[in-house]
């Protein structure tokens, strides 16, 4: 089977799954679409959904509501490491031994978390 076919019957099962789906932006339907970098085609047609995704996005205000969230989640994502790092940093040696008894069974994790935070 040639691989134009491949690609088009890869398609039209996406897109019959995509019918069954409930639609996860509000205003747009989601379709499939192939490309082919190497062989040159479909890339001015996937450029040009991702633009039309971004034109309908931005009208409806989703594209900056979901900004805003992955602002604040990636805000989140960093405060929490930043604080896991300092905490690791600043309790290094007692983490170690602790970690080393958790694992060998000789202290029970609720019991090692309260030494740790305690």
């Amino acid at each position: 089977m040639d691989r134009g076919i491949r690609n088009d019957c890869a398609r039209a099962e996406y897109e019959r799954f995509l019918q069954i789906l409930q639609p996860f932006t509000p205003g747009w339907t989601p379709r499939a679409a192939t490309c082919s970098a190497l062989q040159k085609k479909g890339i001015v047609e996937i450029w040009e959904l991702v633009q039309r995704f971004r034109d309908t996005t931005q009208k409806s205000g989703v594209f900056e509501e979901r900004r805003a969230a992955q602002n604040v989640d990636w805000f989140n994502t960093r405060l929490e490491q930043s604080v896991m790092d300092d905490f690791k940093r600043s309790h290094a040696q007692d983490l170690a031994q602790i970690q080393t008894a958790v694992a060998q069974g000789e202290l029970p994790v609720a019991v090692a978390l309260e030494k740790m935070l305690g």
